[in-house]
């Protein structure tokens, strides 16, 4: 948290502002990303806590998942 923090004071970025990243993840570190964010969320239910941010995150990486994998597959697409 600390080097975000410093990455936001460097940047001027204002507490609640969205900041922009990108990582390179090959499909098992993403499956990883993907089971870690579900036990934490599991967790979270069983401690009767609300779920909605680990849900929002899940969904924001399943659809950039998604959308790579269409423009993968268009890329080599063969039409007969």
């Amino acid at each position: 948290m600390i080097y975000i923090k410093q990455i936001q004071e460097k940047q001027n970025i204002k507490e609640g502002e969205n900041m922009k990243a990108k990582i390179e993840l090959d499909n098992y570190e993403y499956g990883m990303l993907i089971r870690s964010l579900n036990d934490l969320r599991e967790k979270q239910k069983e401690n009767e806590r609300p779920t909605e941010p680990i849900d929002d995150l899940l969904l924001k990486l399943i659809k950039v998942y998604e959308k790579f994998k269409l423009e993968k597959n268009k890329a080599y697409d063969v039409r007969w």
